[in-house]
């Protein structure tokens, strides 16, 4: 099984803060396009499935049209299956559409698991002090753990993902997101 995972695409940014409005307006399409090309990409790897952890877009009011082409994109590749987890920039953006794609599958605050055989893919958007202990991974699966925030010795509220509960949950991957490098 081929799986692509990215974050922090930050789709629709102002880009206004060194960039003329010409060269904001390119680098806001050139976003999209890249979004666009690693759907692609994925798809002639034949991925099974394509992960986005968080800060798809830049803010909680994207453009209708910036919204419109990710969901196109993603309708356009229906044997691949987007799991989408909502991060700190974007919160519920694409729960607010009137009809997502069979084929994309959005996380909520507590942990939602999808099943692709012996591969669970879990994810949560709020992390919490104990979120690790209510996750229960099965034994004999692969857990990929889709979560946005940053990692820090003990999990907490606010994005802080504890190192030492996730060495111990039984998780065999973790899908982070929110560092920019």
């Amino acid at each position: 099984m081929k799986i692509l995972h990215t974050s922090d695409l930050h789709l629709n940014s102002a880009m206004n803060t060194k960039l003329s409005a010409e060269k904001a307006h390119e680098r806001r399409r050139e976003l999209l396009s890249g979004f666009r090309k690693m759907t692609e990409y994925a798809r002639q790897e034949k991925c099974t499935a394509f992960i986005i952890a968080g800060d798809l877009f830049d803010s909680e009011r994207p453009a209708a049209s910036a919204k419109k082409y990710v969901i196109d994109v993603i309708e356009s590749s229906p044997d691949i299956l987007f799991f989408y987890l909502p991060g700190n920039h974007e919160k519920r953006v694409l729960e607010q559409h009137s009809s997502l794609p069979k084929n994309l599958y959005v996380f909520g605050n507590d942990w939602t698991s999808f099943s692709l055989g012996d591969v669970i893919i879990s994810g949560r958007a709020e992390t919490s002090p104990e979120m690790f202990k209510e996750l229960n991974p099965p034994e004999n699966a692969h857990t990929i753990a889709v979560l946005h925030g940053e990692l820090r010795d003990k999990s907490d509220f606010g994005g802080v993902i504890g190192r030492r509960e996730l060495a111990d949950s039984g998780i065999s991957y973790l899908a982070l997101g929110h560092y920019h490098s």
